[in-house]
């Protein structure tokens, strides 16, 4: 018991370091994520406003609500006017669905890389990202969870081990050398 204490209070020191590499880490990859998919999460269809001077989001077929290519081109995402003529592709500020899961700021952006990296809930992130305006990033809560998860877990997991060893070595070095002392004061009493 006493080599486990040890080795957990000689490593908070290292697993304080560890922990501002992934809120590092957090913080770059929601900028990355507030950068490159934006309000993305927030695009949806959208029918004319019937002239009272907001445009109502229109129910498209699959449920939840897909997000719409703002640019109408083949990037990915829905093209609303295929769908319906009427319909545009407008940012919608609370479009339901994914909640406060987003990209718009930068503290929804670091909560959502919180998210993903968590594996709570990772993969309606996901998909979300995927169904987006560009195809690639669905290759980005991925990226997410391999490095926040993964690699933080290892680096844990090897600082514990590495003072778990320490403390083990230490504890046979004292036994080993209360052993010879003892061994000693025998000799000299003989």
């Amino acid at each position: 018991m006493r080599v486990i204490t040890e080795s957990l209070t000689r490593s908070f020191r290292l697993m304080l370091n560890i922990t501002g590499v992934l809120v590092f880490l957090y913080i770059i990859f929601g900028i990355i994520g507030l950068e490159v998919l934006g309000e993305t999460l927030r695009h949806r269809c959208v029918g004319p406003d019937g002239g009272n001077g907001t445009a109502e989001v229109a129910f498209v077929a699959p449920e939840p609500l897909p997000f719409c290519n703002s640019e109408g081109d083949a990037k990915g995402g829905l093209v609303c006017s295929d769908v319906d003529a009427s319909l545009t592709c407008a940012t919608v500020e609370n479009p339901g669905g994914e909640g406060v899961w987003n990209f718009d700021n930068i503290f929804s952006a670091i909560l959502t890389v919180v998210q993903i990296s968590s594996l709570e809930g990772w993969s309606n992130v996901a998909n979300w990202v995927a169904d987006g305006e560009y195809p690639l990033a669905r290759f980005f809560p991925i990226v997410i969870i391999v490095i926040c998860n993964f690699l933080v877990l290892s680096l844990v997991t090897s600082v514990l081990l590495r003072e778990f060893s320490h403390a083990w070595e230490e504890l046979i070095l004292d036994q080993t050398a209360d052993h010879v002392s003892a061994a000693l004061a025998a000799k000299e009493q003989v």
